[in-house]
C-alpha cells in the first residue's frame, strides 16, 4: 500500500489514572521544599541488563520464500541471562552500584533492605 511501511511501535509508559493522580499530589505536596530537605532524600533505581539475547524487535523485508534465508534470521540462545543493578545518590553522594546475586534469591521488600540500603555508609 502507498505511503505504508513497516514499523516498530513505540513505547509508551503505562500509568493508569490513579498513578497519573498519585504522582501528581506528590509533587504538590513536595513544590515548596527547601535545598535541605531535598539533600535528605536517598534516590534509588534499578535496571536489567540482558547478556546473550536482543531483548527488541527486528524486522525485515522479505519475500515468503526467504524465510530460514541466513539474512533474514535472528540468532536465539538457549538461555537467556540478565544482569540486575542497583544504585543511589543523596545529593552530593553517589552510593556503590550492587550487582544482584542470584544466591539473594528474588528482590523482595526484605532482601532489598539487606543487600541495597542497609549496606549504605554514614555520610
Amino acid at each position: 500500500m502507498e505511503g505504508y511501511h513497516r514499523r516498530i511501535a513505540r513505547a509508551k509508559l503505562c500509568l493508569s489514572q490513579q498513578n497519573k493522580e498519585r504522582r501528581l499530589a506528590w509533587a504538590k505536596n513536595h513544590e515548596h521544599w527547601s535545598v535541605q530537605d531535598w539533600m535528605q532524600v536517598i534516590w534509588t533505581d534499578k535496571a536489567a541488563f540482558y547478556v546473550g539475547d536482543f531483548r527488541g524487535n527486528v524486522c525485515v523485508t522479505r519475500n515468503p520464500q526467504e524465510e530460514y534465508h541466513e539474512h533474514c534470521l535472528v540468532l536465539k540462545f538457549q538461555k537467556l541471562s540478565h544482569v540486575m543493578i542497583w544504585g543511589a545518590i543523596v545529593a552530593d553522594w553517589l552510593g556503590s552500584l550492587v550487582v544482584w546475586e542470584k544466591s539473594w534469591g528474588k528482590i523482595t521488600s526484605k532482601a532489598y533492605i539487606k543487600h541495597c540500603y542497609e549496606p549504605l555508609p554514614e555520610r
